[in-house]
């Protein structure tokens, strides 16, 4: 399982730092992504930490799962707030009946593929 954590400058210290040590401590690997354009970023409490790779240098289809961290980060890089998408939501429930109807717990569906393969073929 890897997991990817999107970080831009003053992103909450706990919700990300936290999130990556516990998962790393369970030796589940998290990928550190800046999504500005360096990857030296500050954190909100000032902070100073780097990561891994720039957004443009990673393949999203790597990845099994993502971790937002909130923060100032959000308001400063112009990043809506979360909002209900039905259309996702509709995915969403296409996947639970996968699972339950063929009888598998896994990101990797047998008829759909990966999250993001699944997502795609859906236009989303």
């Amino acid at each position: 399982m890897k997991g990817l954590i999107i970080l831009a400058n003053h992103f909450e210290d706990i919700e990300a730092l936290g999130t990556i040590d516990l998962l790393r401590r369970a030796k589940i690997t998290i990928d550190l992504v800046s999504i500005v354009d360096s990857k030296k970023l500050t954190t909100q409490s000032g902070l100073k930490i780097e990561a891994e790779y720039l957004y443009q240098d990673i393949d999203l289809n790597d990845y099994d799962f993502l971790v937002i961290p909130g923060g100032k980060a959000t308001f400063e890089n112009n990043l809506s707030s979360l909002k209900i998408d039905k259309e996702l939501q509709n995915v969403a429930r296409l996947k639970a009946n996968d699972l339950v109807n063929n009888n598998y717990f896994s990101h990797i569906s047998p008829i759909y593929g990966t999250p993001f393969e699944m997502l795609k073929s859906n236009k989303i």
